[in-house]
């Protein structure tokens, strides 16, 4: 555990990680919105 957080003080690979997380949720959310606005366009065009 020492070794890691030695890496991870040289390197900051925790604050990369932490922004691709956010990065990889804000793209995933954004596709489900668009799955789901188009779903409610489909039920609204088609009655």
């Amino acid at each position: 555990m020492g070794k890691l957080k030695e890496y991870n003080n040289i390197t900051g690979y925790a604050k990369i990680a932490r922004r691709y997380f956010v990065n990889n949720f804000y793209d995933g959310m954004l596709t489900i919105l668009g799955i789901l606005l188009g779903f409610f366009v489909i039920l609204l065009n088609n009655p």
